[in-house]
Order: structure tokens, then sequence, then C-alpha cells
């Protein structure tokens, strides 16, 4: 059973950084032949019954609460082996945390981990981790280390053009008849677009808030690395063309109009492929949108946005949905909206939530 406390956890509030920081053997379970992946996801699920009404996070009247968080990574984690883990799976990865975290006492803390190092980075632009890395690495993290760069945003405008051009200067959501000569199609991504097309946005689907970091700082450099492996391991999918400028590739982008945009970067929409390749139906709990068509399809030579990131996306808006950590994050970011705003427009979210960390229970 759960513990009442949880207050040794809540005091190292952003110093857990990763999951080699507690120390727990995850991959003699996960490696373990003997263990099947649907029994081993069982005995997983049986754990995340007996934390169902411990509370990870609390503000207000918002809550989410571990078992059920950690029943929503289950729930969404990917089915095809993680690349560079033979053939382990993201529901094995994810179930054989649980069940090696149990073993050692640090359910709590794992939860905990994949909430602060996993999916809150995933939710708000502009989040910064200000904690110190562990020494301790394993190989996967020191080859994605090593490998992970700041986008610089020099491929910004041509990311751009080629996601215009791919849609045609359309909002993917709102596709309305433009006159194309009032909006031509720039030769190059270096010419001028009309004004008129300035009213669309282009969406990163991967935030480009992950490889946002100085060049010189590997504090957060280290804290990147930890954000790629923890999403490679749990969506089973490559992430390493995203590193560095590679946010800004045109399969990591749609176009959409600016309220889209937002609705889109807040998970409250996500696209479920159908059976025809690079078409697609919206969900949402927002009618107007839900069962919403969509045809990324494009004769412009452009490729279309990648399935996998597009997956990616819909499984994280599936997590924050399921586990109430939408609500959660939404409320914090109401509240504190005028308190925390980054030279750039976009949260500060660590200074955000530093401030209200006192308000924030681990009861």
């Amino acid at each position: 059973m759960p513990p009442q406390s949880h207050r040794r956890a809540a005091e190292s509030f952003g110093s857990v950084l990763s999951f080699e920081d507690l120390e727990i053997d995850i991959d003699t379970v996960i490696g373990d032949g003997g263990f099947p992946t649907n029994a081993l996801v069982n005995e997983a699920r049986t754990i995340t019954t007996a934390w169902r009404d411990a509370t990870l996070r609390k503000y207000k009247d918002s809550k989410v609460f571990v078992g059920i968080f950690l029943d929503a990574l289950l729930d969404f984690a990917g089915k095809d082996p993680i690349p560079d883990r033979g053939i382990i799976t993201g529901e094995r990865y994810t179930a054989g945390v649980i069940y090696a975290a149990y073993k050692d006492g640090k359910v709590f803390e794992v939860a905990q981990v994949w909430f602060e190092s996993m999916v809150q980075p995933m939710k708000p632009a502009g989040y910064v981790r200000t904690v110190e890395p562990s020494d301790e690495q394993t190989p996967d993290l020191n080859d994605t280390e090593n490998m992970v760069e700041p986008a610089t945003r020099s491929r910004q405008r041509r990311m751009r053009w080629e996601v215009c051009k791919r849609h045609n200067h359309r909002c993917i959501l709102h596709p309305l008849e433009v006159d194309e000569k009032s909006v031509p199609l720039p030769d190059s991504p270096n010419t001028m677009i009309d004004a008129m097309t300035l009213c669309l946005e282009v969406a990163h689907i991967i935030p480009f808030s992950l490889n946002d970091f100085a060049v010189d700082d590997n504090g957060e450099a280290h804290s990147s690395a930890v954000n790629w492996v923890m999403i490679k391991n749990w969506t089973s999918v490559p992430i390493q063309n995203l590193m560095g400028d590679g946010i800004y590739d045109s399969s990591n982008g749609i176009l959409l109009c600016s309220n889209g945009h937002s609705l889109f970067g807040s998970f409250k929409f996500w696209f479920e492929p159908t059976r025809n390749q690079h078409c697609y139906v919206v969900r949402s709990r927002l009618t107007p949108l839900n069962g919403m068509s969509v045809n990324f399809r494009s004769t412009s030579g452009i490729s279309p946005p990648d399935p996998r990131y597009l997956a990616i996306h819909a499984a994280f808006a599936k997590v924050l949905r399921a586990s109430g950590a939408a609500e959660y994050l939404e409320s914090i970011f109401r509240d504190q909206e005028e308190i925390a705003i980054a030279r750039d427009g976009s949260t500060d979210i660590s200074s955000l939530l530093a401030n209200k960390f006192a308000s924030v229970s681990f009861k």
C-alpha cells in the first residue's frame, strides 16, 4: 500500500531528474526473458491500482493521482520495439519501470520523474529546468547527451516556407479558399511572404522548447537529453532526427491559424490515423473540432508530417487528458500568467512553478 506521506519526495521537487538518480534496477526487470510482457503489465496494473488514491500533484481543485497517471502511461505506451533496445517495447519498458520502482519502494518517485522530466516539458513552451545532473549515466543517456544540441532557429524560415507550400497557405482545420494571386507562393524561403499569410502559424508537433537551451549550458543539455531518452523509451519512436535544428524539419510542422496553434500546443486536440495514409480524424473534447477529417497529402513535393511525431503528440494528449495533468497545469498557468512572462513572450514555467511550490500538495 502507498505511504500516507510523501514529504521526502516533495522536498526533492526539482532535484530528481532521471530514473538513474533513483537507482532502481530497470534493466534486470525488462531484460528478464522469463517475465512475459503481458504478465509484467498485469503486475504493473496491480501496483497502479494500489496507488490510485495517492496524490502526485494538487493545485486548488485540480489533482493528479499517482495510480491514474501511471495507468495512463501504460495505456498509451508504444507497442513497437524501442530503437537500440532489441525487442523491448515502450509498453514493456513502462511496466518494468513501475515494477522495479515497486520493488525498491519508489513508485511515487518514478511517477514524479515521469511527470517532471517528460510530461511537464511537453505541455508548456519555454519550460527550463535548473537542477544539477547526476554523475551516473547510462550508455543510452550518454549517447543522447552527445547528440543533443540546441536549435538555433536558423532553419525557422525554411520550415515555414516548406510547411506553407505543403498546405497551400491554408489552415489544416479551416481550409478556406484563398485567392492565390493575392497570396503568391514565394520561390524561396528568403522571399518575403504576403501579409495575408502571416495570420497562419507553423506549429511544431514536437515542441521547440525541448531543444531551447544555451549551447554552453551543460546542465540544460543534460536535461534535454533526459527528455529525449524518456520520450523514446515510452513511445518507442526514434527521435534523433529532431535534435538540434532537426526540430525545424517540415516533417515536424503543421499550418494552423493562431487559435488552432494555441489549442494544438495545449494538447486540446490530436490526430488519429485512418486507414488512408496521411489522412486523420481530429479528436477533442471541443465539439466543433471532434470528428473533423484532415488530409495531409500534398502535390507540393514537400513530405507530409511524420506520422510518428503525430502519434507522439496524440499519446501525450491522451495522458494529459486521462490523468488530469492537463487541468492541473492549466489551472496554474491561468493563475500565474501575469507573474512569469519570459522576454520572448512565452511563459517561464520553471519560475512559475517555483513561485507556487508552496501551494502544491504532495499529501
